[in-house]
């Protein structure tokens, strides 16, 4: 939908180590959920200074709400 903040937001407390630590709920998660969440880690990505984000944000169609920063509380895994 464009809302790359958000979608940063999301990775992010998927991220979060008292979330990323439930072994046993991310078992029960299906395989689509996860390699969905594993695209969305990819394309915020930090690699060649977030290229596939900015090749992603240059495609949308406007109106989309881009994300301007890397908090710190991002751990992609």
């Amino acid at each position: 939908m464009g809302n790359f903040s958000t979608l940063t937001s999301i990775i992010s407390a998927f991220g979060a180590t008292p979330i990323h630590r439930l072994g046993r709920t991310w078992a029960q998660v299906g395989k689509t959920t996860t390699t969905q969440l594993e695209k969305m880690r990819t394309l915020m990505g930090t690699a060649k200074n977030f290229l596939e984000y900015r090749e992603a944000l240059h495609r949308a169609n406007p109106p989309c709400i881009p994300f301007f920063g890397m908090p710190d509380s991002i751990t992609l895994v």
